[in-house]
């Protein structure tokens, strides 16, 4: 230990009085801030704690031209702390496009908020004559999620990837109408 540092929170491990690493003083109690010894706390933040899996982790998004199909590969965990994040990547699409191909494959957690999100955008592309088709594993944590909330009646899903590029290939391919 430190000689100049008091101790640290056991909780927290936060060093409590002294100077830790950054050589900031710190003369609070790590979880209250209380002043310690009757000290003033310093006016600028004596110590954070890294958080491993902030929201900007925990969900990727990466756009991709597969064939003349875009398609959004999502992975990671899709959920309220994560789904701005990827609500905005899914909803640039061009007006230009065929649709769009979303690929659930590497999702290990969907909540009601992405499912929130993946319905506004199947509907919102329906109105501007495009199409969605989401790809999801049979038998996947996501899938359920698709069937539970009855999505996978709203929108295609398929099981694989080439599959449904091939399938938005071919739907656009029809002639209009018919």
């Amino acid at each position: 230990m430190n000689g100049d540092a008091v101790g640290s929170d056991a909780v927290s491990g936060v060093p409590v009085g002294g100077v830790p690493v950054g050589g900031v003083p710190v003369t609070g109690d790590a979880v209250t801030g209380a002043p310690v010894g009757g000290g003033a706390l310093p006016q600028t933040a004596a110590w954070s704690i890294a958080r491993p899996g902030t929201p900007q982790d925990l969900a990727q998004v990466s756009l991709g031209d597969h064939q003349g199909v875009t398609v959004a590969t999502v992975s990671g965990e899709v959920d309220m702390s994560s789904v701005d994040r990827v609500a905005g990547t899914l909803t640039g699409l061009s007006n230009l496009a065929m649709g769009l191909v979303v690929d659930l494959g590497a999702v290990e957690y969907l909540d009601s908020s992405g499912i929130s999100v993946l319905h506004d955008l199947a509907q919102r592309l329906r109105r501007r004559s495009q199409m969605l088709i989401i790809v999801c594993p049979p038998g996947s944590p996501p899938r359920r999620m698709l069937e539970l909330t009855a999505l996978d009646t709203q929108t295609v899903v398929l099981d694989e990837l080439g599959p449904a590029i091939e399938a938005m290939r071919s739907a656009c391919e029809e002639p209009a109408g018919g």
